[in-house]
């Protein structure tokens, strides 16, 4: 996994701050992100490609996963 991508989103997004207060996390969880301890969740990829279009990409944070596919899949 590219963690430089995952940093350069978090910044894009306003920072971990910015980021936990958007998607009701704390702060810590989103720094575990950014060392590669946890994966940023599926659902949070999303959410933050909403929040922030044009900032983020689901494939930045995660690129382990078929976006592709997943974006076909209905709501």
């Amino acid at each position: 996994m590219d963690y430089v991508d995952i940093s350069a989103s978090i910044t894009a997004c306003g920072g971990v701050n910015q980021v936990a207060r958007a998607l009701g996390v704390s702060p810590a969880a989103v720094s575990q992100w950014l060392t590669g301890y946890r994966r940023v969740p599926a659902d949070h990829c999303v959410r933050l490609e909403a929040l922030f279009p044009g900032q983020v990409r689901c494939e930045a944070l995660r690129p382990d996963l078929p976006w592709a596919a997943l974006r076909q899949l209905p709501d």
